[in-house]
């Protein structure tokens, strides 16, 4: 069995950083793939505090397969993860990760993706919240959009 994670924010801790404040939410779905192993896949969205009175958002994708069968090395044509970081439910930041070549190439693995930051300012409803847009290769369907979960407000 091998294993990826590839990290696109970086997290370290220090004396700021332990009064960081943070709130996340997972979202977890089984993608059916025809004549292969079945995808388990759980997004973990994050709205965090950085010093300087700045926030930002993160997005965890983990994935796993199983031990036992094969798995396509083209098990998506495509998988993207759709994070914004959002205030009173307006988008601030966005960004785009793609998934697609880290999710067909490992049977289990975690990719991260963060926001640029924004003032945090005085008000305390930011969110994080985002999508999948994925594409099962060969079953016909096309694209579909998975609608995460946004993490609790801080």
């Amino acid at each position: 069995m091998v294993s990826v994670a590839v990290a696109l924010g970086l997290f370290v801790a220090s004396p700021q950083a332990a009064q960081a404040e943070s709130a996340c939410n997972p979202s977890s779905k089984t993608f059916n793939i025809p004549n292969a192993l079945d995808v388990e896949v759980t997004v973990l969205l994050c709205v965090r505090t950085a010093s300087g009175g700045m926030v930002y958002a993160t997005g965890l994708v983990e994935w796993n397969r199983g031990n036992i069968g094969n798995i396509s090395d083209n098990t998506f044509e495509n998988f993207i993860l759709n994070l914004r970081l959002e205030r009173d439910d307006a988008d601030i930041r966005e960004t785009a990760c793609n998934v697609r070549t880290a999710i067909n190439n490992y049977r289990d693995g975690q990719l991260g993706c963060t926001t640029a930051q924004a003032a945090k300012g005085k008000t305390t409803t930011w969110t994080a919240d985002g999508n999948v847009v994925a594409n099962i290769d060969n079953d016909g369907n096309g694209n579909s959009t998975w609608s995460l979960g946004g993490s609790p407000r801080i």
